[in-house]
This record gives C-alpha cells, structure tokens and sequence, in this order.
C-alpha cells in the first residue's frame, strides 16, 4: 500500500486570542496534540516588521504561526478550515517537500 504524502497546513494568527481559539478548537477535532505546532514571536521593528510599533500597543499582540501535520487531504482540509475560522491571517498548505498546495476547493 502507499503511503500517503504529508500535508503541513500553516496558518498565521496576528493576536494569540486567535490562536488560542485555533487549539481549542483543533483539540475538539479529533487531530492529535502531537501533529500539532506553535512557534511565536513579538514583532519588532529591529527585524524589519514597520507595523510593530502599532500592532504591539496592546499586550495580546504577537505574530504566531500554528503548523498541523496532516496524513490525509480530509484532515489537511479540516485543519485549514478550523485555522480559518479561528481568525488566521492566512492560511497555506505544502507537501513533505516544501511545495505549495492550492486549497481544496480549487481545481488542480
């Protein structure tokens, strides 16, 4: 049998109230913790982020990126979907070699 190629869904949240609304809700999906990652970070204008100074006035703000590790296109799409409707920024999916995918409602 083949092996199904793996999906990273990437998503990009501005404030960590969305992307604690995207945890919440990617844990009452059913996609396991562990296929789950967060890295986050203040934006600063020493590393070329000129809209800091403005995003960082209040404490809540930080530049996030929430990554699911998805086996199947259904669960890639399920997470997509629920980053979305978190509030993501914006959303992207790749293969396992770093190759953009188009969204599951665009042709291919």
């Amino acid at each position: 049998m083949a092996r199904m190629a793996r999906i990273n869904v990437i998503a990009a949240f501005h404030t960590t109230r969305g992307v604690r609304s995207a945890l919440r809700r990617l844990a009452g999906s059913g996609i396991e913790e562990s296929r789950v990652h967060v890295v986050g970070f203040k934006p600063t204008a020493e590393n070329g982020d000129e809209g800091a100074a403005r995003r960082s006035a209040g404490k809540d703000d930080r530049d996030t990126l929430v990554s699911v590790e998805a086996e199947t296109a259904d669960t890639a799409e399920q997470a997509r979907l629920v980053l979305e409707e978190s509030g993501a920024d914006r959303v992207d999916a790749v293969d396992e070699n770093g190759t953009p995918l188009p969204p599951a409602s665009e042709p291919q």
